[in-house]
């Protein structure tokens, strides 16, 4: 008896990378002897492919649409493991932002999205400036950009915040008593288990 995970897997079709890379719904499968520039070429496309899969599937539903029209849901299927709502937003934001405007050197498909309802001159201004950050190298979170964009300009900083690890809950309320007599505000937190 087959389970529905085995039938999904079934039904998605492997994928070519190289003459020594496969891609399959259970993982990559390597066969033969691939050389280091074939490994690195390899790496390059899997990067390309995870910055990119948004547009890349997004794309391709417009095309299919455009060339197909009604017929292209026989394509589009619900086999993806995708919603119809994620698998529609890839799309309106692919026809939204075209490629000459995408800026996925440094930002995430999500940036994109959140300038998606903009004309394409003022998606280039919003994604720039998100890319290029202060001058700092540091790119624009998408909350910012979407802050930015909703009123008009960057937003002005009004606070900053101070996080401190301490190692003992005294520390913690020492240190929050003597903040607290210089007039700050404090808010006290701890974290259980696991890594810091």
């Amino acid at each position: 008896m087959t389970s529905d995970l085995d039938a999904v897997q079934d039904a998605i079709a492997a994928v070519g990378l190289s003459k020594h890379f496969e891609a399959t719904a259970k993982g990559l499968v390597i066969t033969g002897d691939p050389t280091f520039g074939e490994c690195e070429s390899l790496w390059e496309t899997l990067l390309t492919f995870a910055k990119t899969i948004q547009f890349l599937i997004g794309d391709a539903m417009t095309f299919f649409r455009k060339r197909w029209g009604d017929k292209a849901e026989q394509i589009i299927s619900e086999r993806t493991g995708w919603s119809l709502e994620t698998l529609r937003a890839y799309e309106w934001t692919a026809e939204k932002v075209s490629p000459d405007v995408r800026r996925l050197d440094v930002l995430s498909y999500s940036h994109h999205q959140a300038a998606a309802k903009l004309n394409p001159r003022e998606q280039k201004q919003w994604l720039a400036k998100a890319a290029n950050g202060d001058g700092d190298g540091k790119v624009w979170s998408v909350k910012r950009l979407t802050t930015a964009i909703h009123i008009g300009a960057d937003p002005a900083i009004t606070a900053w915040y101070l996080l401190v690890k301490m190692q003992t809950e005294d520390a913690r309320t020492d240190l929050m008593r003597e903040l607290e007599g210089r007039g700050y505000l404090c808010k006290a937190t701890e974290k259980r288990g696991g890594a810091t």
